[in-house]
């Protein structure tokens, strides 16, 4: 029996629906789902969530900045995520940090039920009777490697929404719904996250690999609802750019940078764009997942998905940015390799009543974690340092100060538009290879730094380019604290003191 792609109209009733056969596979979601909102419902830390508080903080007072509030070095200010930007901060105005800490889980939660309805929607939807041999290790092997390929992603930056949307989309697609719900999908993930050109790839891919298997294998034409719902995808991406402040500009985002040569050179200095590692153990869990996925494909002669399954396996590897893209589109596809698989079936009658109060157990400790504990961690960034910065009123302008990109970001969100430093993780093209100069004392970082002209430079003690500046007159080294070290500009000196 062939058990991918089967669409939702061919899947035989035959009195199994989705009270009866369904029921257990959904309701193994729950655990899943617990465990992914404890994931996302950590303390914030990351310096994108900082970042996006900052730019809905300013969306809430007065509105989308047109230019850069934040860098003296760049008035370029792509918003491709303003949407997420202002939620994030209205939660954080209206339930504090807490608010913020519950949203992260709710996210999370919602996640892993798509995931295990992914699992479902691979088998052929609610109704297929492939259900019925369903065991644990068919749930439990492709969250499990989603959950190590997407944990470092598993925070309120919007591509966590854009994982969601991902999900909606798969579903919409492989349970055979109707076309019209990609169009709200792909309009919101427009000006939520610049990963919708991905969905749009992985969408049109789909339809391609089911229409070309399905003439191989059943002769049969190609299916024009799946035509139809790559056109309510591109639909929904063009209403979405109609609402973006500056019409269209998030479907000229992706095209500039992937077009323009110094685009492309700055992207590369971001570490998530950079490709995964052998010692990476996301790598080897894309890996795993593929290659099931393509023994699945092949074992039911559906030579294209195959194919796209090893193209995604290439695509996570080429960037942790990509990874876990690849992972979640994976999840249907590995499903039907797993039918079977196993000897423990999903839990039914008392094991499943005993599943459902210990999930409830985590899910309790959850909420009381995020009521209970702190909303943020910021021990990797300079907050005595700019404490100290602050006494003197060197951290604002018109004071300009450089330190590294994610310092940046916890700039701005201390200090919203005030704050005058040299980079984040949003500048030019021309500052961020500029400050990878810096970073990596490569040719030329002299001149990098008369050109950038920063009054004061905040920079972690262990780093070369500090070892270079205490070496330079210019330079007066005014204070270390936990681990970085605050220099003025010599002339200075007795402010700095």
């Amino acid at each position: 029996m062939r058990h991918l792609p089967v669409r939702a109209n061919e899947a035989s009733s035959g009195g199994t629906d989705l009270g009866v056969t369904a029921r257990p596979a959904m309701r193994s979601g729950l655990p899943v789902a617990v465990v992914f909102a404890a994931l996302a419902s950590r303390p914030i830390g990351d310096n994108g969530v900082l970042s996006h508080l900052a730019i809905g903080r300013l969306q809430l007072d007065a509105g989308l900045p047109a230019t850069n509030p934040f860098l003296y070095s760049s008035t370029e200010f792509p918003v491709p995520s303003w949407w997420w930007s202002w939620t994030l901060a209205a939660t954080e105005r209206s339930f504090g940090g807490v608010g913020l800490r519950l949203l992260g889980a709710a996210l999370g939660a919602a996640l892993g039920l798509l995931l295990v309805r992914l699992v479902v929607a691979g088998l052929g939807g609610p109704n297929s009777p492939a259900l019925d041999r369903v065991r644990v290790l068919a749930v439990v092997v492709p969250c499990a490697f989603v959950a190590v390929i997407v944990m470092p992603f598993l925070n309120l930056r919007p591509h966590l929404v854009g994982f969601l949307l991902l999900g909606a989309a798969l579903v919409v697609l492989l349970e055979g719904r109707s076309p019209w719900w990609l169009l709200p999908v792909f309009a919101t993930w427009v000006n939520v996250h610049g990963s919708w050109l991905y969905g749009v790839a992985v969408v049109g891919a789909l339809v391609v690999a089911r229409a070309i298997d399905d003439r191989w294998t059943d002769g049969r034409r190609i299916d024009g609802a799946a035509v139809a719902r790559v056109g309510a995808a591109l639909g929904g991406v063009v209403l979405g750019a109609t609402l973006s402040p500056d019409r269209f500009s998030p479907l000229v985002l992706p095209w500039r940078q992937m077009g323009d040569p110094l685009e492309r050179a700055a992207l590369r200095s971001y570490d998530e764009w950079a490709a995964l590692g052998p010692g990476d153990p996301a790598a080897w869990a894309l890996v795993a997942l593929g290659l099931v996925a393509v023994a699945g494909a092949l074992r039911n002669r559906r030579i294209a998905t195959g194919a796209l399954c090893l193209a995604l396996i290439v695509l996570g590897l080429s960037s942790s940015r990509l990874a876990p893209i690849a992972a979640i589109v994976l999840v249907p596809l590995v499903a039907p390799a797993l039918v079977g698989v196993g000897s423990t079936a999903l839990p039914t009658g008392r094991s499943a009543r005993l599943m459902g109060i210990a999930t409830a157990a985590v899910a309790a400790a959850v909420f009381v974690s995020a009521l209970a504990g702190p909303a943020l961690r910021l021990e990797r960034y300079p907050v005595a340092a700019v404490d100290w910065l602050d006494d003197r009123g060197l951290a604002t302008e018109p004071v300009r100060l450089a330190s590294h990109d994610y310092v940046g970001n916890y700039l701005s969100w201390r200090h919203g538009a005030a704050t005058n430093t040299f980079v984040d993780d949003r500048p030019s093209a021309e500052t961020l290879i500029a400050y990878r100069q810096l970073l990596r004392l490569e040719d030329g970082w002299e001149a990098v730094l008369d050109t950038a002209a920063p009054d004061v430079i905040v920079w972690n003690s262990r780093s070369r380019l500090t070892a270079e500046l205490a070496e330079d007159p210019s330079w007066f080294r005014a204070t270390d604290l936990d681990g970085f070290t605050v220099f003025c500009r010599a002339a200075w000196a007795d402010r700095c003191s």
